[in-house]
């Protein structure tokens, strides 16, 4: 290792033996392979700056001491080549969000590709190629998209209204309407829970409605039907409910006609025995 002191620095000694301003200029004057005392060049793999502090209180001075690190790399840049400025790589990095579960996977896909760009330890001579990596990744971080809000259960909900509401009472109606006035389209997937509400919204307003006084036996009367023909209905389901005056008259109906069956029956057996 080159040991030249003609670019050592003592802190406080502007001129004279080891002076700032000597070992500013030096570097300008000297070859790297040049070594005290020797004969010629002497071949070297690295070569040593130093700064040093021989008095106490003398005050370090940062500039003074970047600005002779920088003149001793570019007087003897083909040994000491500068490395690039990854600062700007670093301040895009910076910029990725660290959830990106509600990006599209497409959006998410090209950041990642950007990110896989980044070589490190690239010298001075190749800054455009960390240039263009810092704004591959910025560009990337500008373009990811939010994933659509899921709509499954709003357009579900509203399926279940029916097509007549002129059969249903006017309040519960206007509740419905209210229901299905707050959706509100094209919204991303930071907006799910709202969307959930207003499904949830519309499903009750539905379950809420009550027939009109002049169609509430039509009502029972359809009702009863389909659950005869749900073939998952069990006895309980085909019980009758409070204010249920058609099921309440058919389960009426159904028990008269087994006492009239049972009491033939009863009849035509003391009849046989007499």
């Amino acid at each position: 290792m080159n040991t030249n002191d003609a670019w050592y620095w003592v802190l406080g000694r502007t001129t004279g033996g080891y002076g700032y301003d000597k070992a500013l200029a030096n570097p300008a004057k000297r070859a790297f392979t040049d070594v005290p005392g020797a004969q010629g060049s002497v071949a070297s793999i690295s070569s040593m700056q130093c700064v040093w502090c021989d008095e106490s209180a003398a005050v370090y001075d940062q500039g003074a001491t970047f600005k002779l690190m920088d003149t001793f790399s570019d007087a003897y840049a083909q040994v000491m080549p500068r490395p690039a400025d990854y600062m700007a790589v670093d301040a895009a990095l910076a910029t990725v969000p660290a959830e990106l579960g509600v990006y599209t996977d497409a959006s998410v896909q090209a950041l990642k590709d950007a990110q896989a760009t980044v070589v490190r330890n690239l010298r001075a001579s190749e800054q455009a190629k960390v240039d263009a990596m810092a704004a591959a990744i910025k560009d990337a971080v500008a373009n990811l998209k939010v994933k659509p809000a899921d709509y499954a259960a709003v357009d579900a909900a509203l399926a279940k209204v029916p097509a007549d509401l002129t059969r249903y009472e006017a309040s519960g109606v206007a509740a419905l309407e209210r229901a299905r006035a707050a959706v509100v389209r094209d919204l991303d997937i930071t907006h799910q829970t709202e969307l959930d509400k207003m499904a949830a919204a519309i499903k009750d307003a539905v379950a809420s409605l009550k027939p009109r006084p002049q169609h509430r036996q039509g009502f029972e009367t359809e009702d009863l039907r389909k659950r005869s023909e749900d073939t998952s209905c069990t006895r309980e389901c085909m019980l009758p409910r409070t204010g249920d005056s058609a099921r309440v008259a058919v389960a009426f109906a159904a028990v008269a006609g087994a006492l009239v069956i049972g009491a033939a029956s009863f009849l035509r057996r003391v009849h046989r025995r007499n």
